[in-house]
């Protein structure tokens, strides 16, 4: 790794970025922070945020949508047409190329593929079905045929404009519980039992399989049983002491060719994205990667969600995993882990979660940076500007001192 390598970006929504002002929020994520480049909303997922230090409003309620002007030529022919914020409209994208351009700051949009409860609702048809045949409506389903073009169209359009790179997240199938409105689950629930519920079983996943020579359906009726069991049961189930080889030979091994199937769903969803970018000087494809809180954990290089590091390195330049856990030790074996299992090629830039509950002091945001072993990994992500209050952004500039002097080691 040379020390040009070396890059550092802060998660950064559209709204705080309007309410501040960009040039005051440049300043204090350069200035102040020392981080060289912001990672910019354009395509989100809904919440509630609470906002610290934003002039206008203390609480913000995003709702699933874009935040830029779609070029309508791209999806005139699609079913699933963008959803578009009115932030939109206030040049936020183009004032934050110029202010970036200005400062020698890095601008990448971050897009949320596949978590979006605004196509979800408007489109019933593009969500995953579980084992029952529920639709499970935030989470749209990469098998999808209108999903996939929707998701070439809008990332293509993004490739086409003047972004340094374009992070992905959740460009994979999504897990059982994430945070939709409200949850609530009644009874404990193994990772395993949560694996089955976030299973996938829709007419293109099934399809998939059975074009592979996989039994999707004895998979479902499988998992439908033992969810049964589960759900009539009086204590937790739910096999919890299951790993990946266990898993492979479930529903006489049909279960672990599933897996192989979704594997090639979402590797080949990358393929014709990156097919849509342009020829020559286009943006880097980036990937945020919540691998180290999956907890079935790996399998090789793959995931339960059916990314696969190996068979996705073709398309990627840089990978933002997160670590999002308080203990050091566990932040640098999950660091440890996942630069062992990336491509040598890849930059890999772990994200703090620069906010409570996982950092609530300086000492804590330079103990986990540095359990990162900044010698092995390219540059950090800072996750979120709007999130955190205004010191953090002093905490960070000590915390990359103290990468710097680690690295020169």
């Amino acid at each position: 790794m040379s020390m040009s390598d070396w890059q550092t970006t802060m998660w950064l929504y559209p709204w705080d970025a309007v309410d501040e002002g960009v040039p005051e929020v440049l300043e204090a994520i350069s200035g102040r922070a020392g981080v060289d480049g912001i990672a910019l909303s354009v395509a989100y997922h809904s919440g509630m945020f609470l906002l610290p230090h934003n002039p206008r409003r203390k609480l913000y309620f995003p709702a699933p949508s874009v935040y830029f002007q779609p070029d309508p030529a791209r999806y005139a022919d699609l079913t699933i047409q963008p959803i578009v914020n009115d932030l939109a409209a206030t040049g936020v994208i183009e004032s934050a190329r110029a202010e970036t351009a200005a400062r020698g700051m890095r601008l990448v949009a971050w897009v949320v593929c596949l978590h979006n409860t605004g196509i979800g609702t408007a489109y019933p048809n593009a969500s995953n079905v579980n084992a029952f045949g529920d639709r499970h409506v935030p989470h749209l389903c990469p098998a999808n045929p209108d999903v996939r073009a929707y998701l070439r169209a809008m990332l293509g359009d993004l490739a086409a404009r003047d972004f340094d790179a374009i992070v992905v997240e959740s460009l994979e199938y999504m897990p059982f519980a994430h945070g939709y409105h409200h949850e609530v689950i009644g009874l404990p629930l193994t990772p395993y039992v949560r694996h089955l519920l976030a299973l996938c079983f829709c007419e293109h996943c099934l399809d998939a399989a059975r074009g592979e020579g996989v039994d999707g359906e004895a998979v479902r009726a499988f998992a439908r049983e033992e969810l049964e069991e589960v759900f009539a049961g009086d204590d937790a189930g739910g096999r919890p002491e299951v790993d990946w080889p266990t898993v492979r030979t479930l529903a006489d091994g049909e279960m672990g060719a599933y897996h192989d199937t979704r594997i090639q769903v979402v590797t080949s969803l990358f393929a014709e994205i990156r097919d849509t970018w342009p020829a020559a000087d286009g943006p880097r494809l980036e990937l945020c990667d919540f691998a180290p809180l999956w907890p079935l954990g790996w399998d090789g290089t793959a995931l339960q969600s059916g990314l696969d590091l190996k068979a996705v390195a073709p398309f990627i330049d840089t990978a933002y995993p997160c670590p999002y856990f308080t203990d050091p030790a566990t932040i640098a074996a999950k660091v440890r882990e996942y630069r062992a299992k990336a491509p040598s090629a890849w930059a890999v830039r772990p994200i703090m979660r620069a906010i409570p509950p996982q950092i609530l002091s300086q000492e804590a945001m330079r103990e986990q940076m540095l359990a990162c072993d900044p010698g092995t990994i390219d540059g950090y992500g800072f996750y979120n500007y709007g999130f955190m209050r205004l010191p953090t952004l002093d905490w960070i500039r000590t915390g990359l001192d103290a990468a710097s002097t680690a690295r020169r080691a």
